[in-house]
């Protein structure tokens, strides 16, 4: 009895002090537009709220780095166990935009010597490795050999490697399968001497695992996901902290009352499917600034229109499955893995950029950042990923 009327008089509280259930009713935002909206957002909101959500990766202790407190704890009991003479290779495994570089950086301060170094090429011989090592080891000159490099590197004082973008480690290239026993050669013999940590993409490191068996090598693996919606929500808060801005819908909010923007970063979750670059984007697309009286407010979040992915042929969407699994690839690169002529590659390439799906540097092309998400487990619904 008694039960049933707590459960009962529990039912009658949580009717009315919980937020009103907000309807789905926000815009759909076209890929090729997201460019343009990008610019009215720098245009419209205060320099600090933009700063606040700036998409680059965060430094060493920046109040912002939450919610990839277990996987740095991980990494930090890597150092700790190399520190006490058990050195094993480290890998930092997570899908792109998860905050990858974030988390190594927050390892960037140790009192040995630390070098990072995001991998610049694909490593396809011999002389590729051993140029790799002088960049990392600010060696005068490259190693002549495997050898030589091991002993001269485990003659080095002890310091920690931070290697990011291990997607550039992949490549479908005659040699590259060579280039990477070597590395990995001299990762395993100098592993004590050095704490070697890499930082890759998800994708690319289950090729890496597939075709080279590089989960043999490395023995701690730390795995990290997109935001749950407690961390989407943390990181939000974390990043308005500070900024002398109130929510206007928590103004005057009794203790013990429910939160009325619960609602809404629940809806900004799952229209950002935990992707934190694109959450704040979402986030910035609804967010009402009254500067005057330092009060925030949200208008319908928005979400991202897909349908450009579903009418993707079949070659166009594994071009996009090769662009995701190397992190980007070269126009030429793609002629080669598709055996296309470099006209009928570059209107293939041109075409995806076009539909908001690719983004160019030069002749580069990688997944457009607020629609690697989407497109991702389109590939994946559509069984083009393996």
């Amino acid at each position: 009895m008694f039960k049933a009327l707590r459960a009962r008089g529990q039912a009658l509280y949580d009717k009315w002090h919980s937020p009103k259930p907000i309807e789905d009713t926000g815009a759909l935002l076209s890929p090729t537009r997201l460019g343009q909206l990008r610019l009215q957002q720098l245009e419209t909101l205060p320099e600090s709220v933009l700063q606040a959500f700036a998409p680059d990766p965060l430094a060493w202790q920046d109040p912002r780095f939450v919610g990839r407190e277990l996987a740095l704890a991980a990494l930090e009991k890597v150092v700790a166990q190399w520190r006490e003479g058990n050195g094993r290779l480290a890998v930092l495994v997570g899908p792109p935009g998860c905050g990858l570089t974030s988390t190594l950086n927050q390892l960037r301060e140790q009192a040995e010597r630390v070098s990072y170094l995001s991998l610049p090429h694909r490593p396809c011989s011999h002389a590729d490795v051993m140029r790799l090592l002088q960049s990392v080891f600010s060696l005068d000159t490259a190693p002549t050999s495997t050898s030589a490099a091991i002993e001269l590197i485990n003659n080095l004082p002890p310091s920690i490697i931070l290697l990011d973008d291990g997607h550039m480690l992949l490549a479908r290239k005659m040699g590259n399968g060579a280039a990477l026993q070597t590395l990995g050669a001299v990762l395993l013999a100098t592993q004590e001497r050095h704490c070697w940590v890499l930082a890759c993409a998800k994708q690319a490191w289950r090729r890496l695992c597939f075709m080279y068996g590089c989960h043999r090598l490395f023995v701690h693996v730390v795995e990290i996901e997109y935001f749950t919606e407690p961390e989407l929500t943390q990181s939000v808060e974390a990043r308005l902290y500070g900024l002398g801005y109130q929510w206007q819908v928590r103004v005057g909010l009794k203790e013990g009352e429910r939160d009325p923007l619960a609602p809404y970063f629940s809806l900004l979750h799952d229209h950002a499917e935990g992707h934190p670059q694109l959450g704040y984007f979402l986030l910035l697309q609804a967010l009402i600034v009254e500067e005057q009286g330092q009060l925030l407010a949200l208008e319908d979040i928005p979400r991202l229109d897909v349908a450009g992915l579903k009418s993707c042929a079949d070659d166009e969407l594994f071009s996009l499955a090769e662009i995701y699994a190397h992190g980007g690839l070269h126009k030429v690169e793609h002629e080669t893995l598709f055996r296309l002529a470099p006209d009928q590659s570059l209107v293939r390439l041109e075409q995806l950029r076009q539909l908001g799906l690719l983004v160019r540097d030069q002749s580069n092309y990688r997944l457009a950042p607020l629609m690697a998400q989407a497109t991702v487990q389109h590939l994946v619904n559509a069984n083009r990923l393996y």
